[in-house]
């Protein structure tokens, strides 16, 4: 009579211990599952993150580019209405090379907007420095220097299209690379 109850036995005993090993192998497998879905996440976030990065970079670039060319064109424009004033009272304008102001005229009070635009600049550059770095806070504040210079007159406006130039290529690399 007792080999009448060994035969289920050993069959409820070994579905037991298979049921055992499966529990064991899916609490794995749901284990495994989890981590890779944790390590998907981490890397869509590091994703997301470098593209919140950029799209930053490119907006904060793209606006401090803008005021460089807003600053050269007012400063081109107002010398443009100085030399037709010039013009019309019947002398010639003196050329931007033979202007050359030094001490207190160095520091000509500039009209208000343009004012304003070089301050704006001058705040984005401490923007750049935190969100790129300082290597390209320093050639904004060239690209800068550049500009107030050339409202001193002591640049030319093709020194201000060269340095625009180059620090346009270099934030568009550092915007477009992660």
């Amino acid at each position: 009579m007792a080999w009448e109850w060994l035969a289920p036995a050993g069959t409820v005993a070994a579905a037991a211990i298979g049921a055992v090993g499966l529990v064991a192998v899916s609490v794995r497998t749901a284990a495994a599952g989890r981590q890779t879905q944790i390590d998907v996440a981490k890397v869509q976030a590091d994703v997301a993150l470098t593209k919140a990065l950029l799209d930053e970079k490119r907006a904060l670039y793209a606006k401090f580019l803008g005021l460089a060319d807003n600053a050269r064109n007012k400063v081109s424009d107002e010398r443009k209405r100085a030399a037709a004033l010039f013009q019309l009272v019947g002398r010639d304008e003196p050329d931007d090379d033979e202007i050359e102001l030094e001490g207190e005229a160095a520091d000509v009070e500039f009209p208000p907007d343009l004012g304003e635009l070089l301050a704006e600049m001058s705040g984005l550059r401490m923007q750049i420095m935190i969100l790129a770095g300082p290597e390209m806070a320093r050639k904004a504040g060239d690209l800068f220097a550049v500009v107030r210079d050339y409202a001193r007159r002591k640049a030319t406006e093709s020194e201000v299209v060269v340095e625009l130039v180059a620090v346009g290529d270099a934030m568009h690399l550092d915007a477009t690379q992660p």
